[in-house]
């Protein structure tokens, strides 16, 4: 199997992870680049890290909501993907019964023993951390250096992308044709994969299509790793939220599995995920974990454990009456999600771009949608019925129609 050749190389010894000498020669030549600043001036070193940040740009369906949020009157918000579920009432009882002077302290970086004992058969092999995207980015971290490429199912979350350019990764982005779902076919993928693959990122359920890979699908993609010794770094964070069975890949020798409770306990602003891998993996990210935000919240692990008897997981059927009413609508209905609460569009051949047709639609009605290029295939927009109601959405559907 492949080795964790990455920013966090293993001491065949003891296991111990440390940073590369070919890091620490970068890093030693910016700070003595940095230490030729002269008071006044900025130096074109300086200037060439700056303008490498300000290429980073926060995700459109993000700066969309808030712009959204931020305009007066009545806004008919389908950007974010924001659940406005009630958060079920055993977690609420377990948030007003908190010992907050037992929560309170720093718990270990690898997470609460507890907490992962309920996640997995073998907690050693578990992770929680502060959001799935920290997980992908602590994955990537572990598996890869730069110059790696990585394979991306697509259409996928723009920061899978954004997260490769900051580890200095290249990448495949694979998306199916849209008049068959948007998925890549398992011929794409085979053919994308090389001797210089070291991982395949999939999102299944998939944000922004909607589709979901059956049996056969996982069981060819797991066979592919095992033929390119490439990790598969699985987000199923949509897993609760499909109207059809999901094949996990957690438990696979090669699978590191990231989910979390946003979407199935609608704790978006929680912030709190949680990983699944082999424990020389989670050893590697846990070590970088604690360096980058330390230990996970003491105090929502403690409600989650003890909500988690009780708890109630949201799952489609919570959003079914929005998918249905988005589908009457022919071009809706063509595209309907087997699991979360996204539709992924190609726009009218009218519109000059989906920028422009997110733009009109924000000037125009006061609706807020995202545009979808970002997100791998191009003239596409991504719609949201996690975070408005049915009515709403009766209100707007002919609006919506222009698409």
């Amino acid at each position: 199997m492949r080795q964790l050749t990455g920013r966090l190389t293993k001491n065949d010894d003891d296991l111990d992870y440390s940073r590369e000498s070919s890091h620490r020669s970068r890093d030693r030549s910016r700070i003595a680049r940095h230490n030729n600043y002269i008071p006044g001036m900025i130096t074109s070193g300086i200037q060439d890290d700056m303008r490498r940040i300000n290429e980073y740009r926060q995700t459109e369906a993000m700066l969309i909501d808030v712009m959204a949020k931020g305009m007066p009157g009545k806004v008919y918000n389908l950007a974010a993907g924001d659940p406005d579920l009630s958060i079920c009432d055993a977690v609420k009882k377990a948030y007003g019964s908190t010992d907050l002077d037992a929560t309170h302290n720093y718990g270990p970086s690898q997470g609460l023993p507890e907490l992962r004992q309920k996640l997995w058969r073998d907690p050693s092999c578990v992770m929680i951390a502060d959001g799935a995207k920290q997980l992908i980015y602590e994955a990537l971290s572990a598996t890869t250096k730069p110059g790696d490429r990585v394979v991306l199912a697509g259409p996928c979350w723009t920061s899978y992308m954004k997260i490769c350019e900051i580890l200095g990764l290249r990448y495949s982005l694979l998306c199916g044709v849209g008049d068959e779902g948007y998925a890549p076919a398992i011929h794409q993928i085979e053919e994308a994969m090389s001797d210089d693959v070291c991982a395949i990122v999939i999102n299944n359920p998939n944000n922004p299509a909607g589709y979901v890979f059956g049996d056969a699908q996982v069981g060819a993609i797991s066979a592919l790793a095992e033929k390119y010794d490439a990790w598969i770094i699985a987000d199923e964070i949509y897993r609760d939220l499909s109207q059809v069975p999901v094949r996990s890949f957690r438990g696979g020798e090669r699978a590191i599995v990231i989910d979390g409770f946003s979407k199935s306990l609608n704790l978006t602003g929680w912030r709190m995920g949680y990983c699944i891998a082999p424990a020389a993996v989670i050893k590697a990210m846990t070590a970088l974990q604690s360096q980058l935000s330390g230990p996970p919240s003491t105090l929502i692990q403690d409600i989650l454990i003890r909500a988690w008897d009780e708890k109630k997981t949201a799952g489609f059927e919570d959003y079914r009456e929005r998918i249905e009413i988005l589908c009457e609508l022919e071009k809706f209905r063509k595209h309907r999600p087997q699991a979360g609460f996204y539709f992924y569009l190609p726009i009218d051949a009218k519109w000059e771009s989906s920028q422009k047709l997110c733009e009109h639609m924000l000037r125009e009605h006061a609706v807020a949608i995202t545009p979808g290029d970002s997100y791998g295939a191009e003239r596409t927009v991504r719609i949201s019925a996690a975070g408005i109601s049915a009515d709403d959405l009766r209100e707007i559907k002919g609006i919506l129609a222009e698409i």
